[in-house]
């Protein structure tokens, strides 16, 4: 799934391969990334609560890999908010479904 990948689309693809975890996100407009960087989701549950880990693809071709921990994932925030991620890409997250 690309970062820039509507919300609920992804949520309706997740339905459709009856994986559960995501459902909160249906309503959310918005590209992934966006949501993975503001922590974004619903009044119960936030999308830090279902990632495992993200991968960033930095200009140049070097790769990181964040676990959920070093995300930093708090009330609509995230290190990706608070570091200079900006000019690269988030190429794959992995979600507990």
């Amino acid at each position: 799934m690309l970062a820039g990948t509507w919300v609920p689309h992804l949520a309706r693809i997740a339905q459709s391969h009856e994986l559960s975890g995501i459902e909160y996100i249906i309503g959310i407009p918005g590209s992934v990334v966006g949501l993975i960087t503001m922590n974004g989701g619903s009044k119960r549950q936030t999308i830090g609560a279902s990632i495992k880990k993200v991968k960033i693809l930095f200009n140049g071709g070097n790769e990181l890999i964040l676990t959920k921990k070093e995300c930093e994932f708090d009330y609509r925030d995230s290190v990706f908010k608070n570091h200079n991620y900006n000019h690269n890409v988030c190429v794959a997250k992995t979600y507990l479904l």
